[in-house]
């Protein structure tokens, strides 16, 4: 899994969960799944990010200082500037906020179960006519 972002799903109420290998995050209503070697490196991160910020490092110089520590595992510039600002403006949890929004799939089972009724129904169908059919995107339907 080294270098995957993660997998999203969407499950029933569960916050927070760290589980021998994999750390779970709930954001929009959706779970984002990381490894924790992945999780590991985000915090460090964070961190680096916020003991520079203390220090009075510039954004630029903590990238620098970062890529130079974490060679390619680096995270990447915006996310640097904008943990940056924050620490800069007194944030002090090194934890994502929870964001509100919806979920970032939309593959669920009422929406797996409306594409096949159409499927069902006629197999020839074109991507485009299902999406109009069922009312998702074309990346929905795929």
């Amino acid at each position: 899994m080294e270098g995957n972002p993660g997998i999203e799903f969407v499950l029933p109420q569960l916050s927070l969960c760290l589980c021998s290998r994999w750390y779970v995050s709930k954001v929009s209503g959706s779970f984002c799944v990381l490894s924790q070697e992945k999780m590991q490196r985000i915090l460090e991160q964070h961190y680096t990010i916020k003991f520079c910020a203390k220090l009075g490092k510039s954004g630029s110089k903590t990238l620098q200082l970062l890529r130079t520590a974490y060679g390619d595992v680096v995270l990447s510039s915006a996310q640097v500037f904008r943990w940056h600002k924050a620490f800069k403006d007194g944030r002090e949890s090194i934890e994502d906020e929870q964001r509100a929004g919806h979920p970032s799939t939309s593959r669920n089972e009422k929406n797996v179960a409306r594409v096949k009724a159409v499927l069902d129904r006629d197999r020839r169908m074109s991507v485009r006519l299902i999406t109009e059919e069922v009312g998702l995107l074309k990346t929905d339907v795929h």
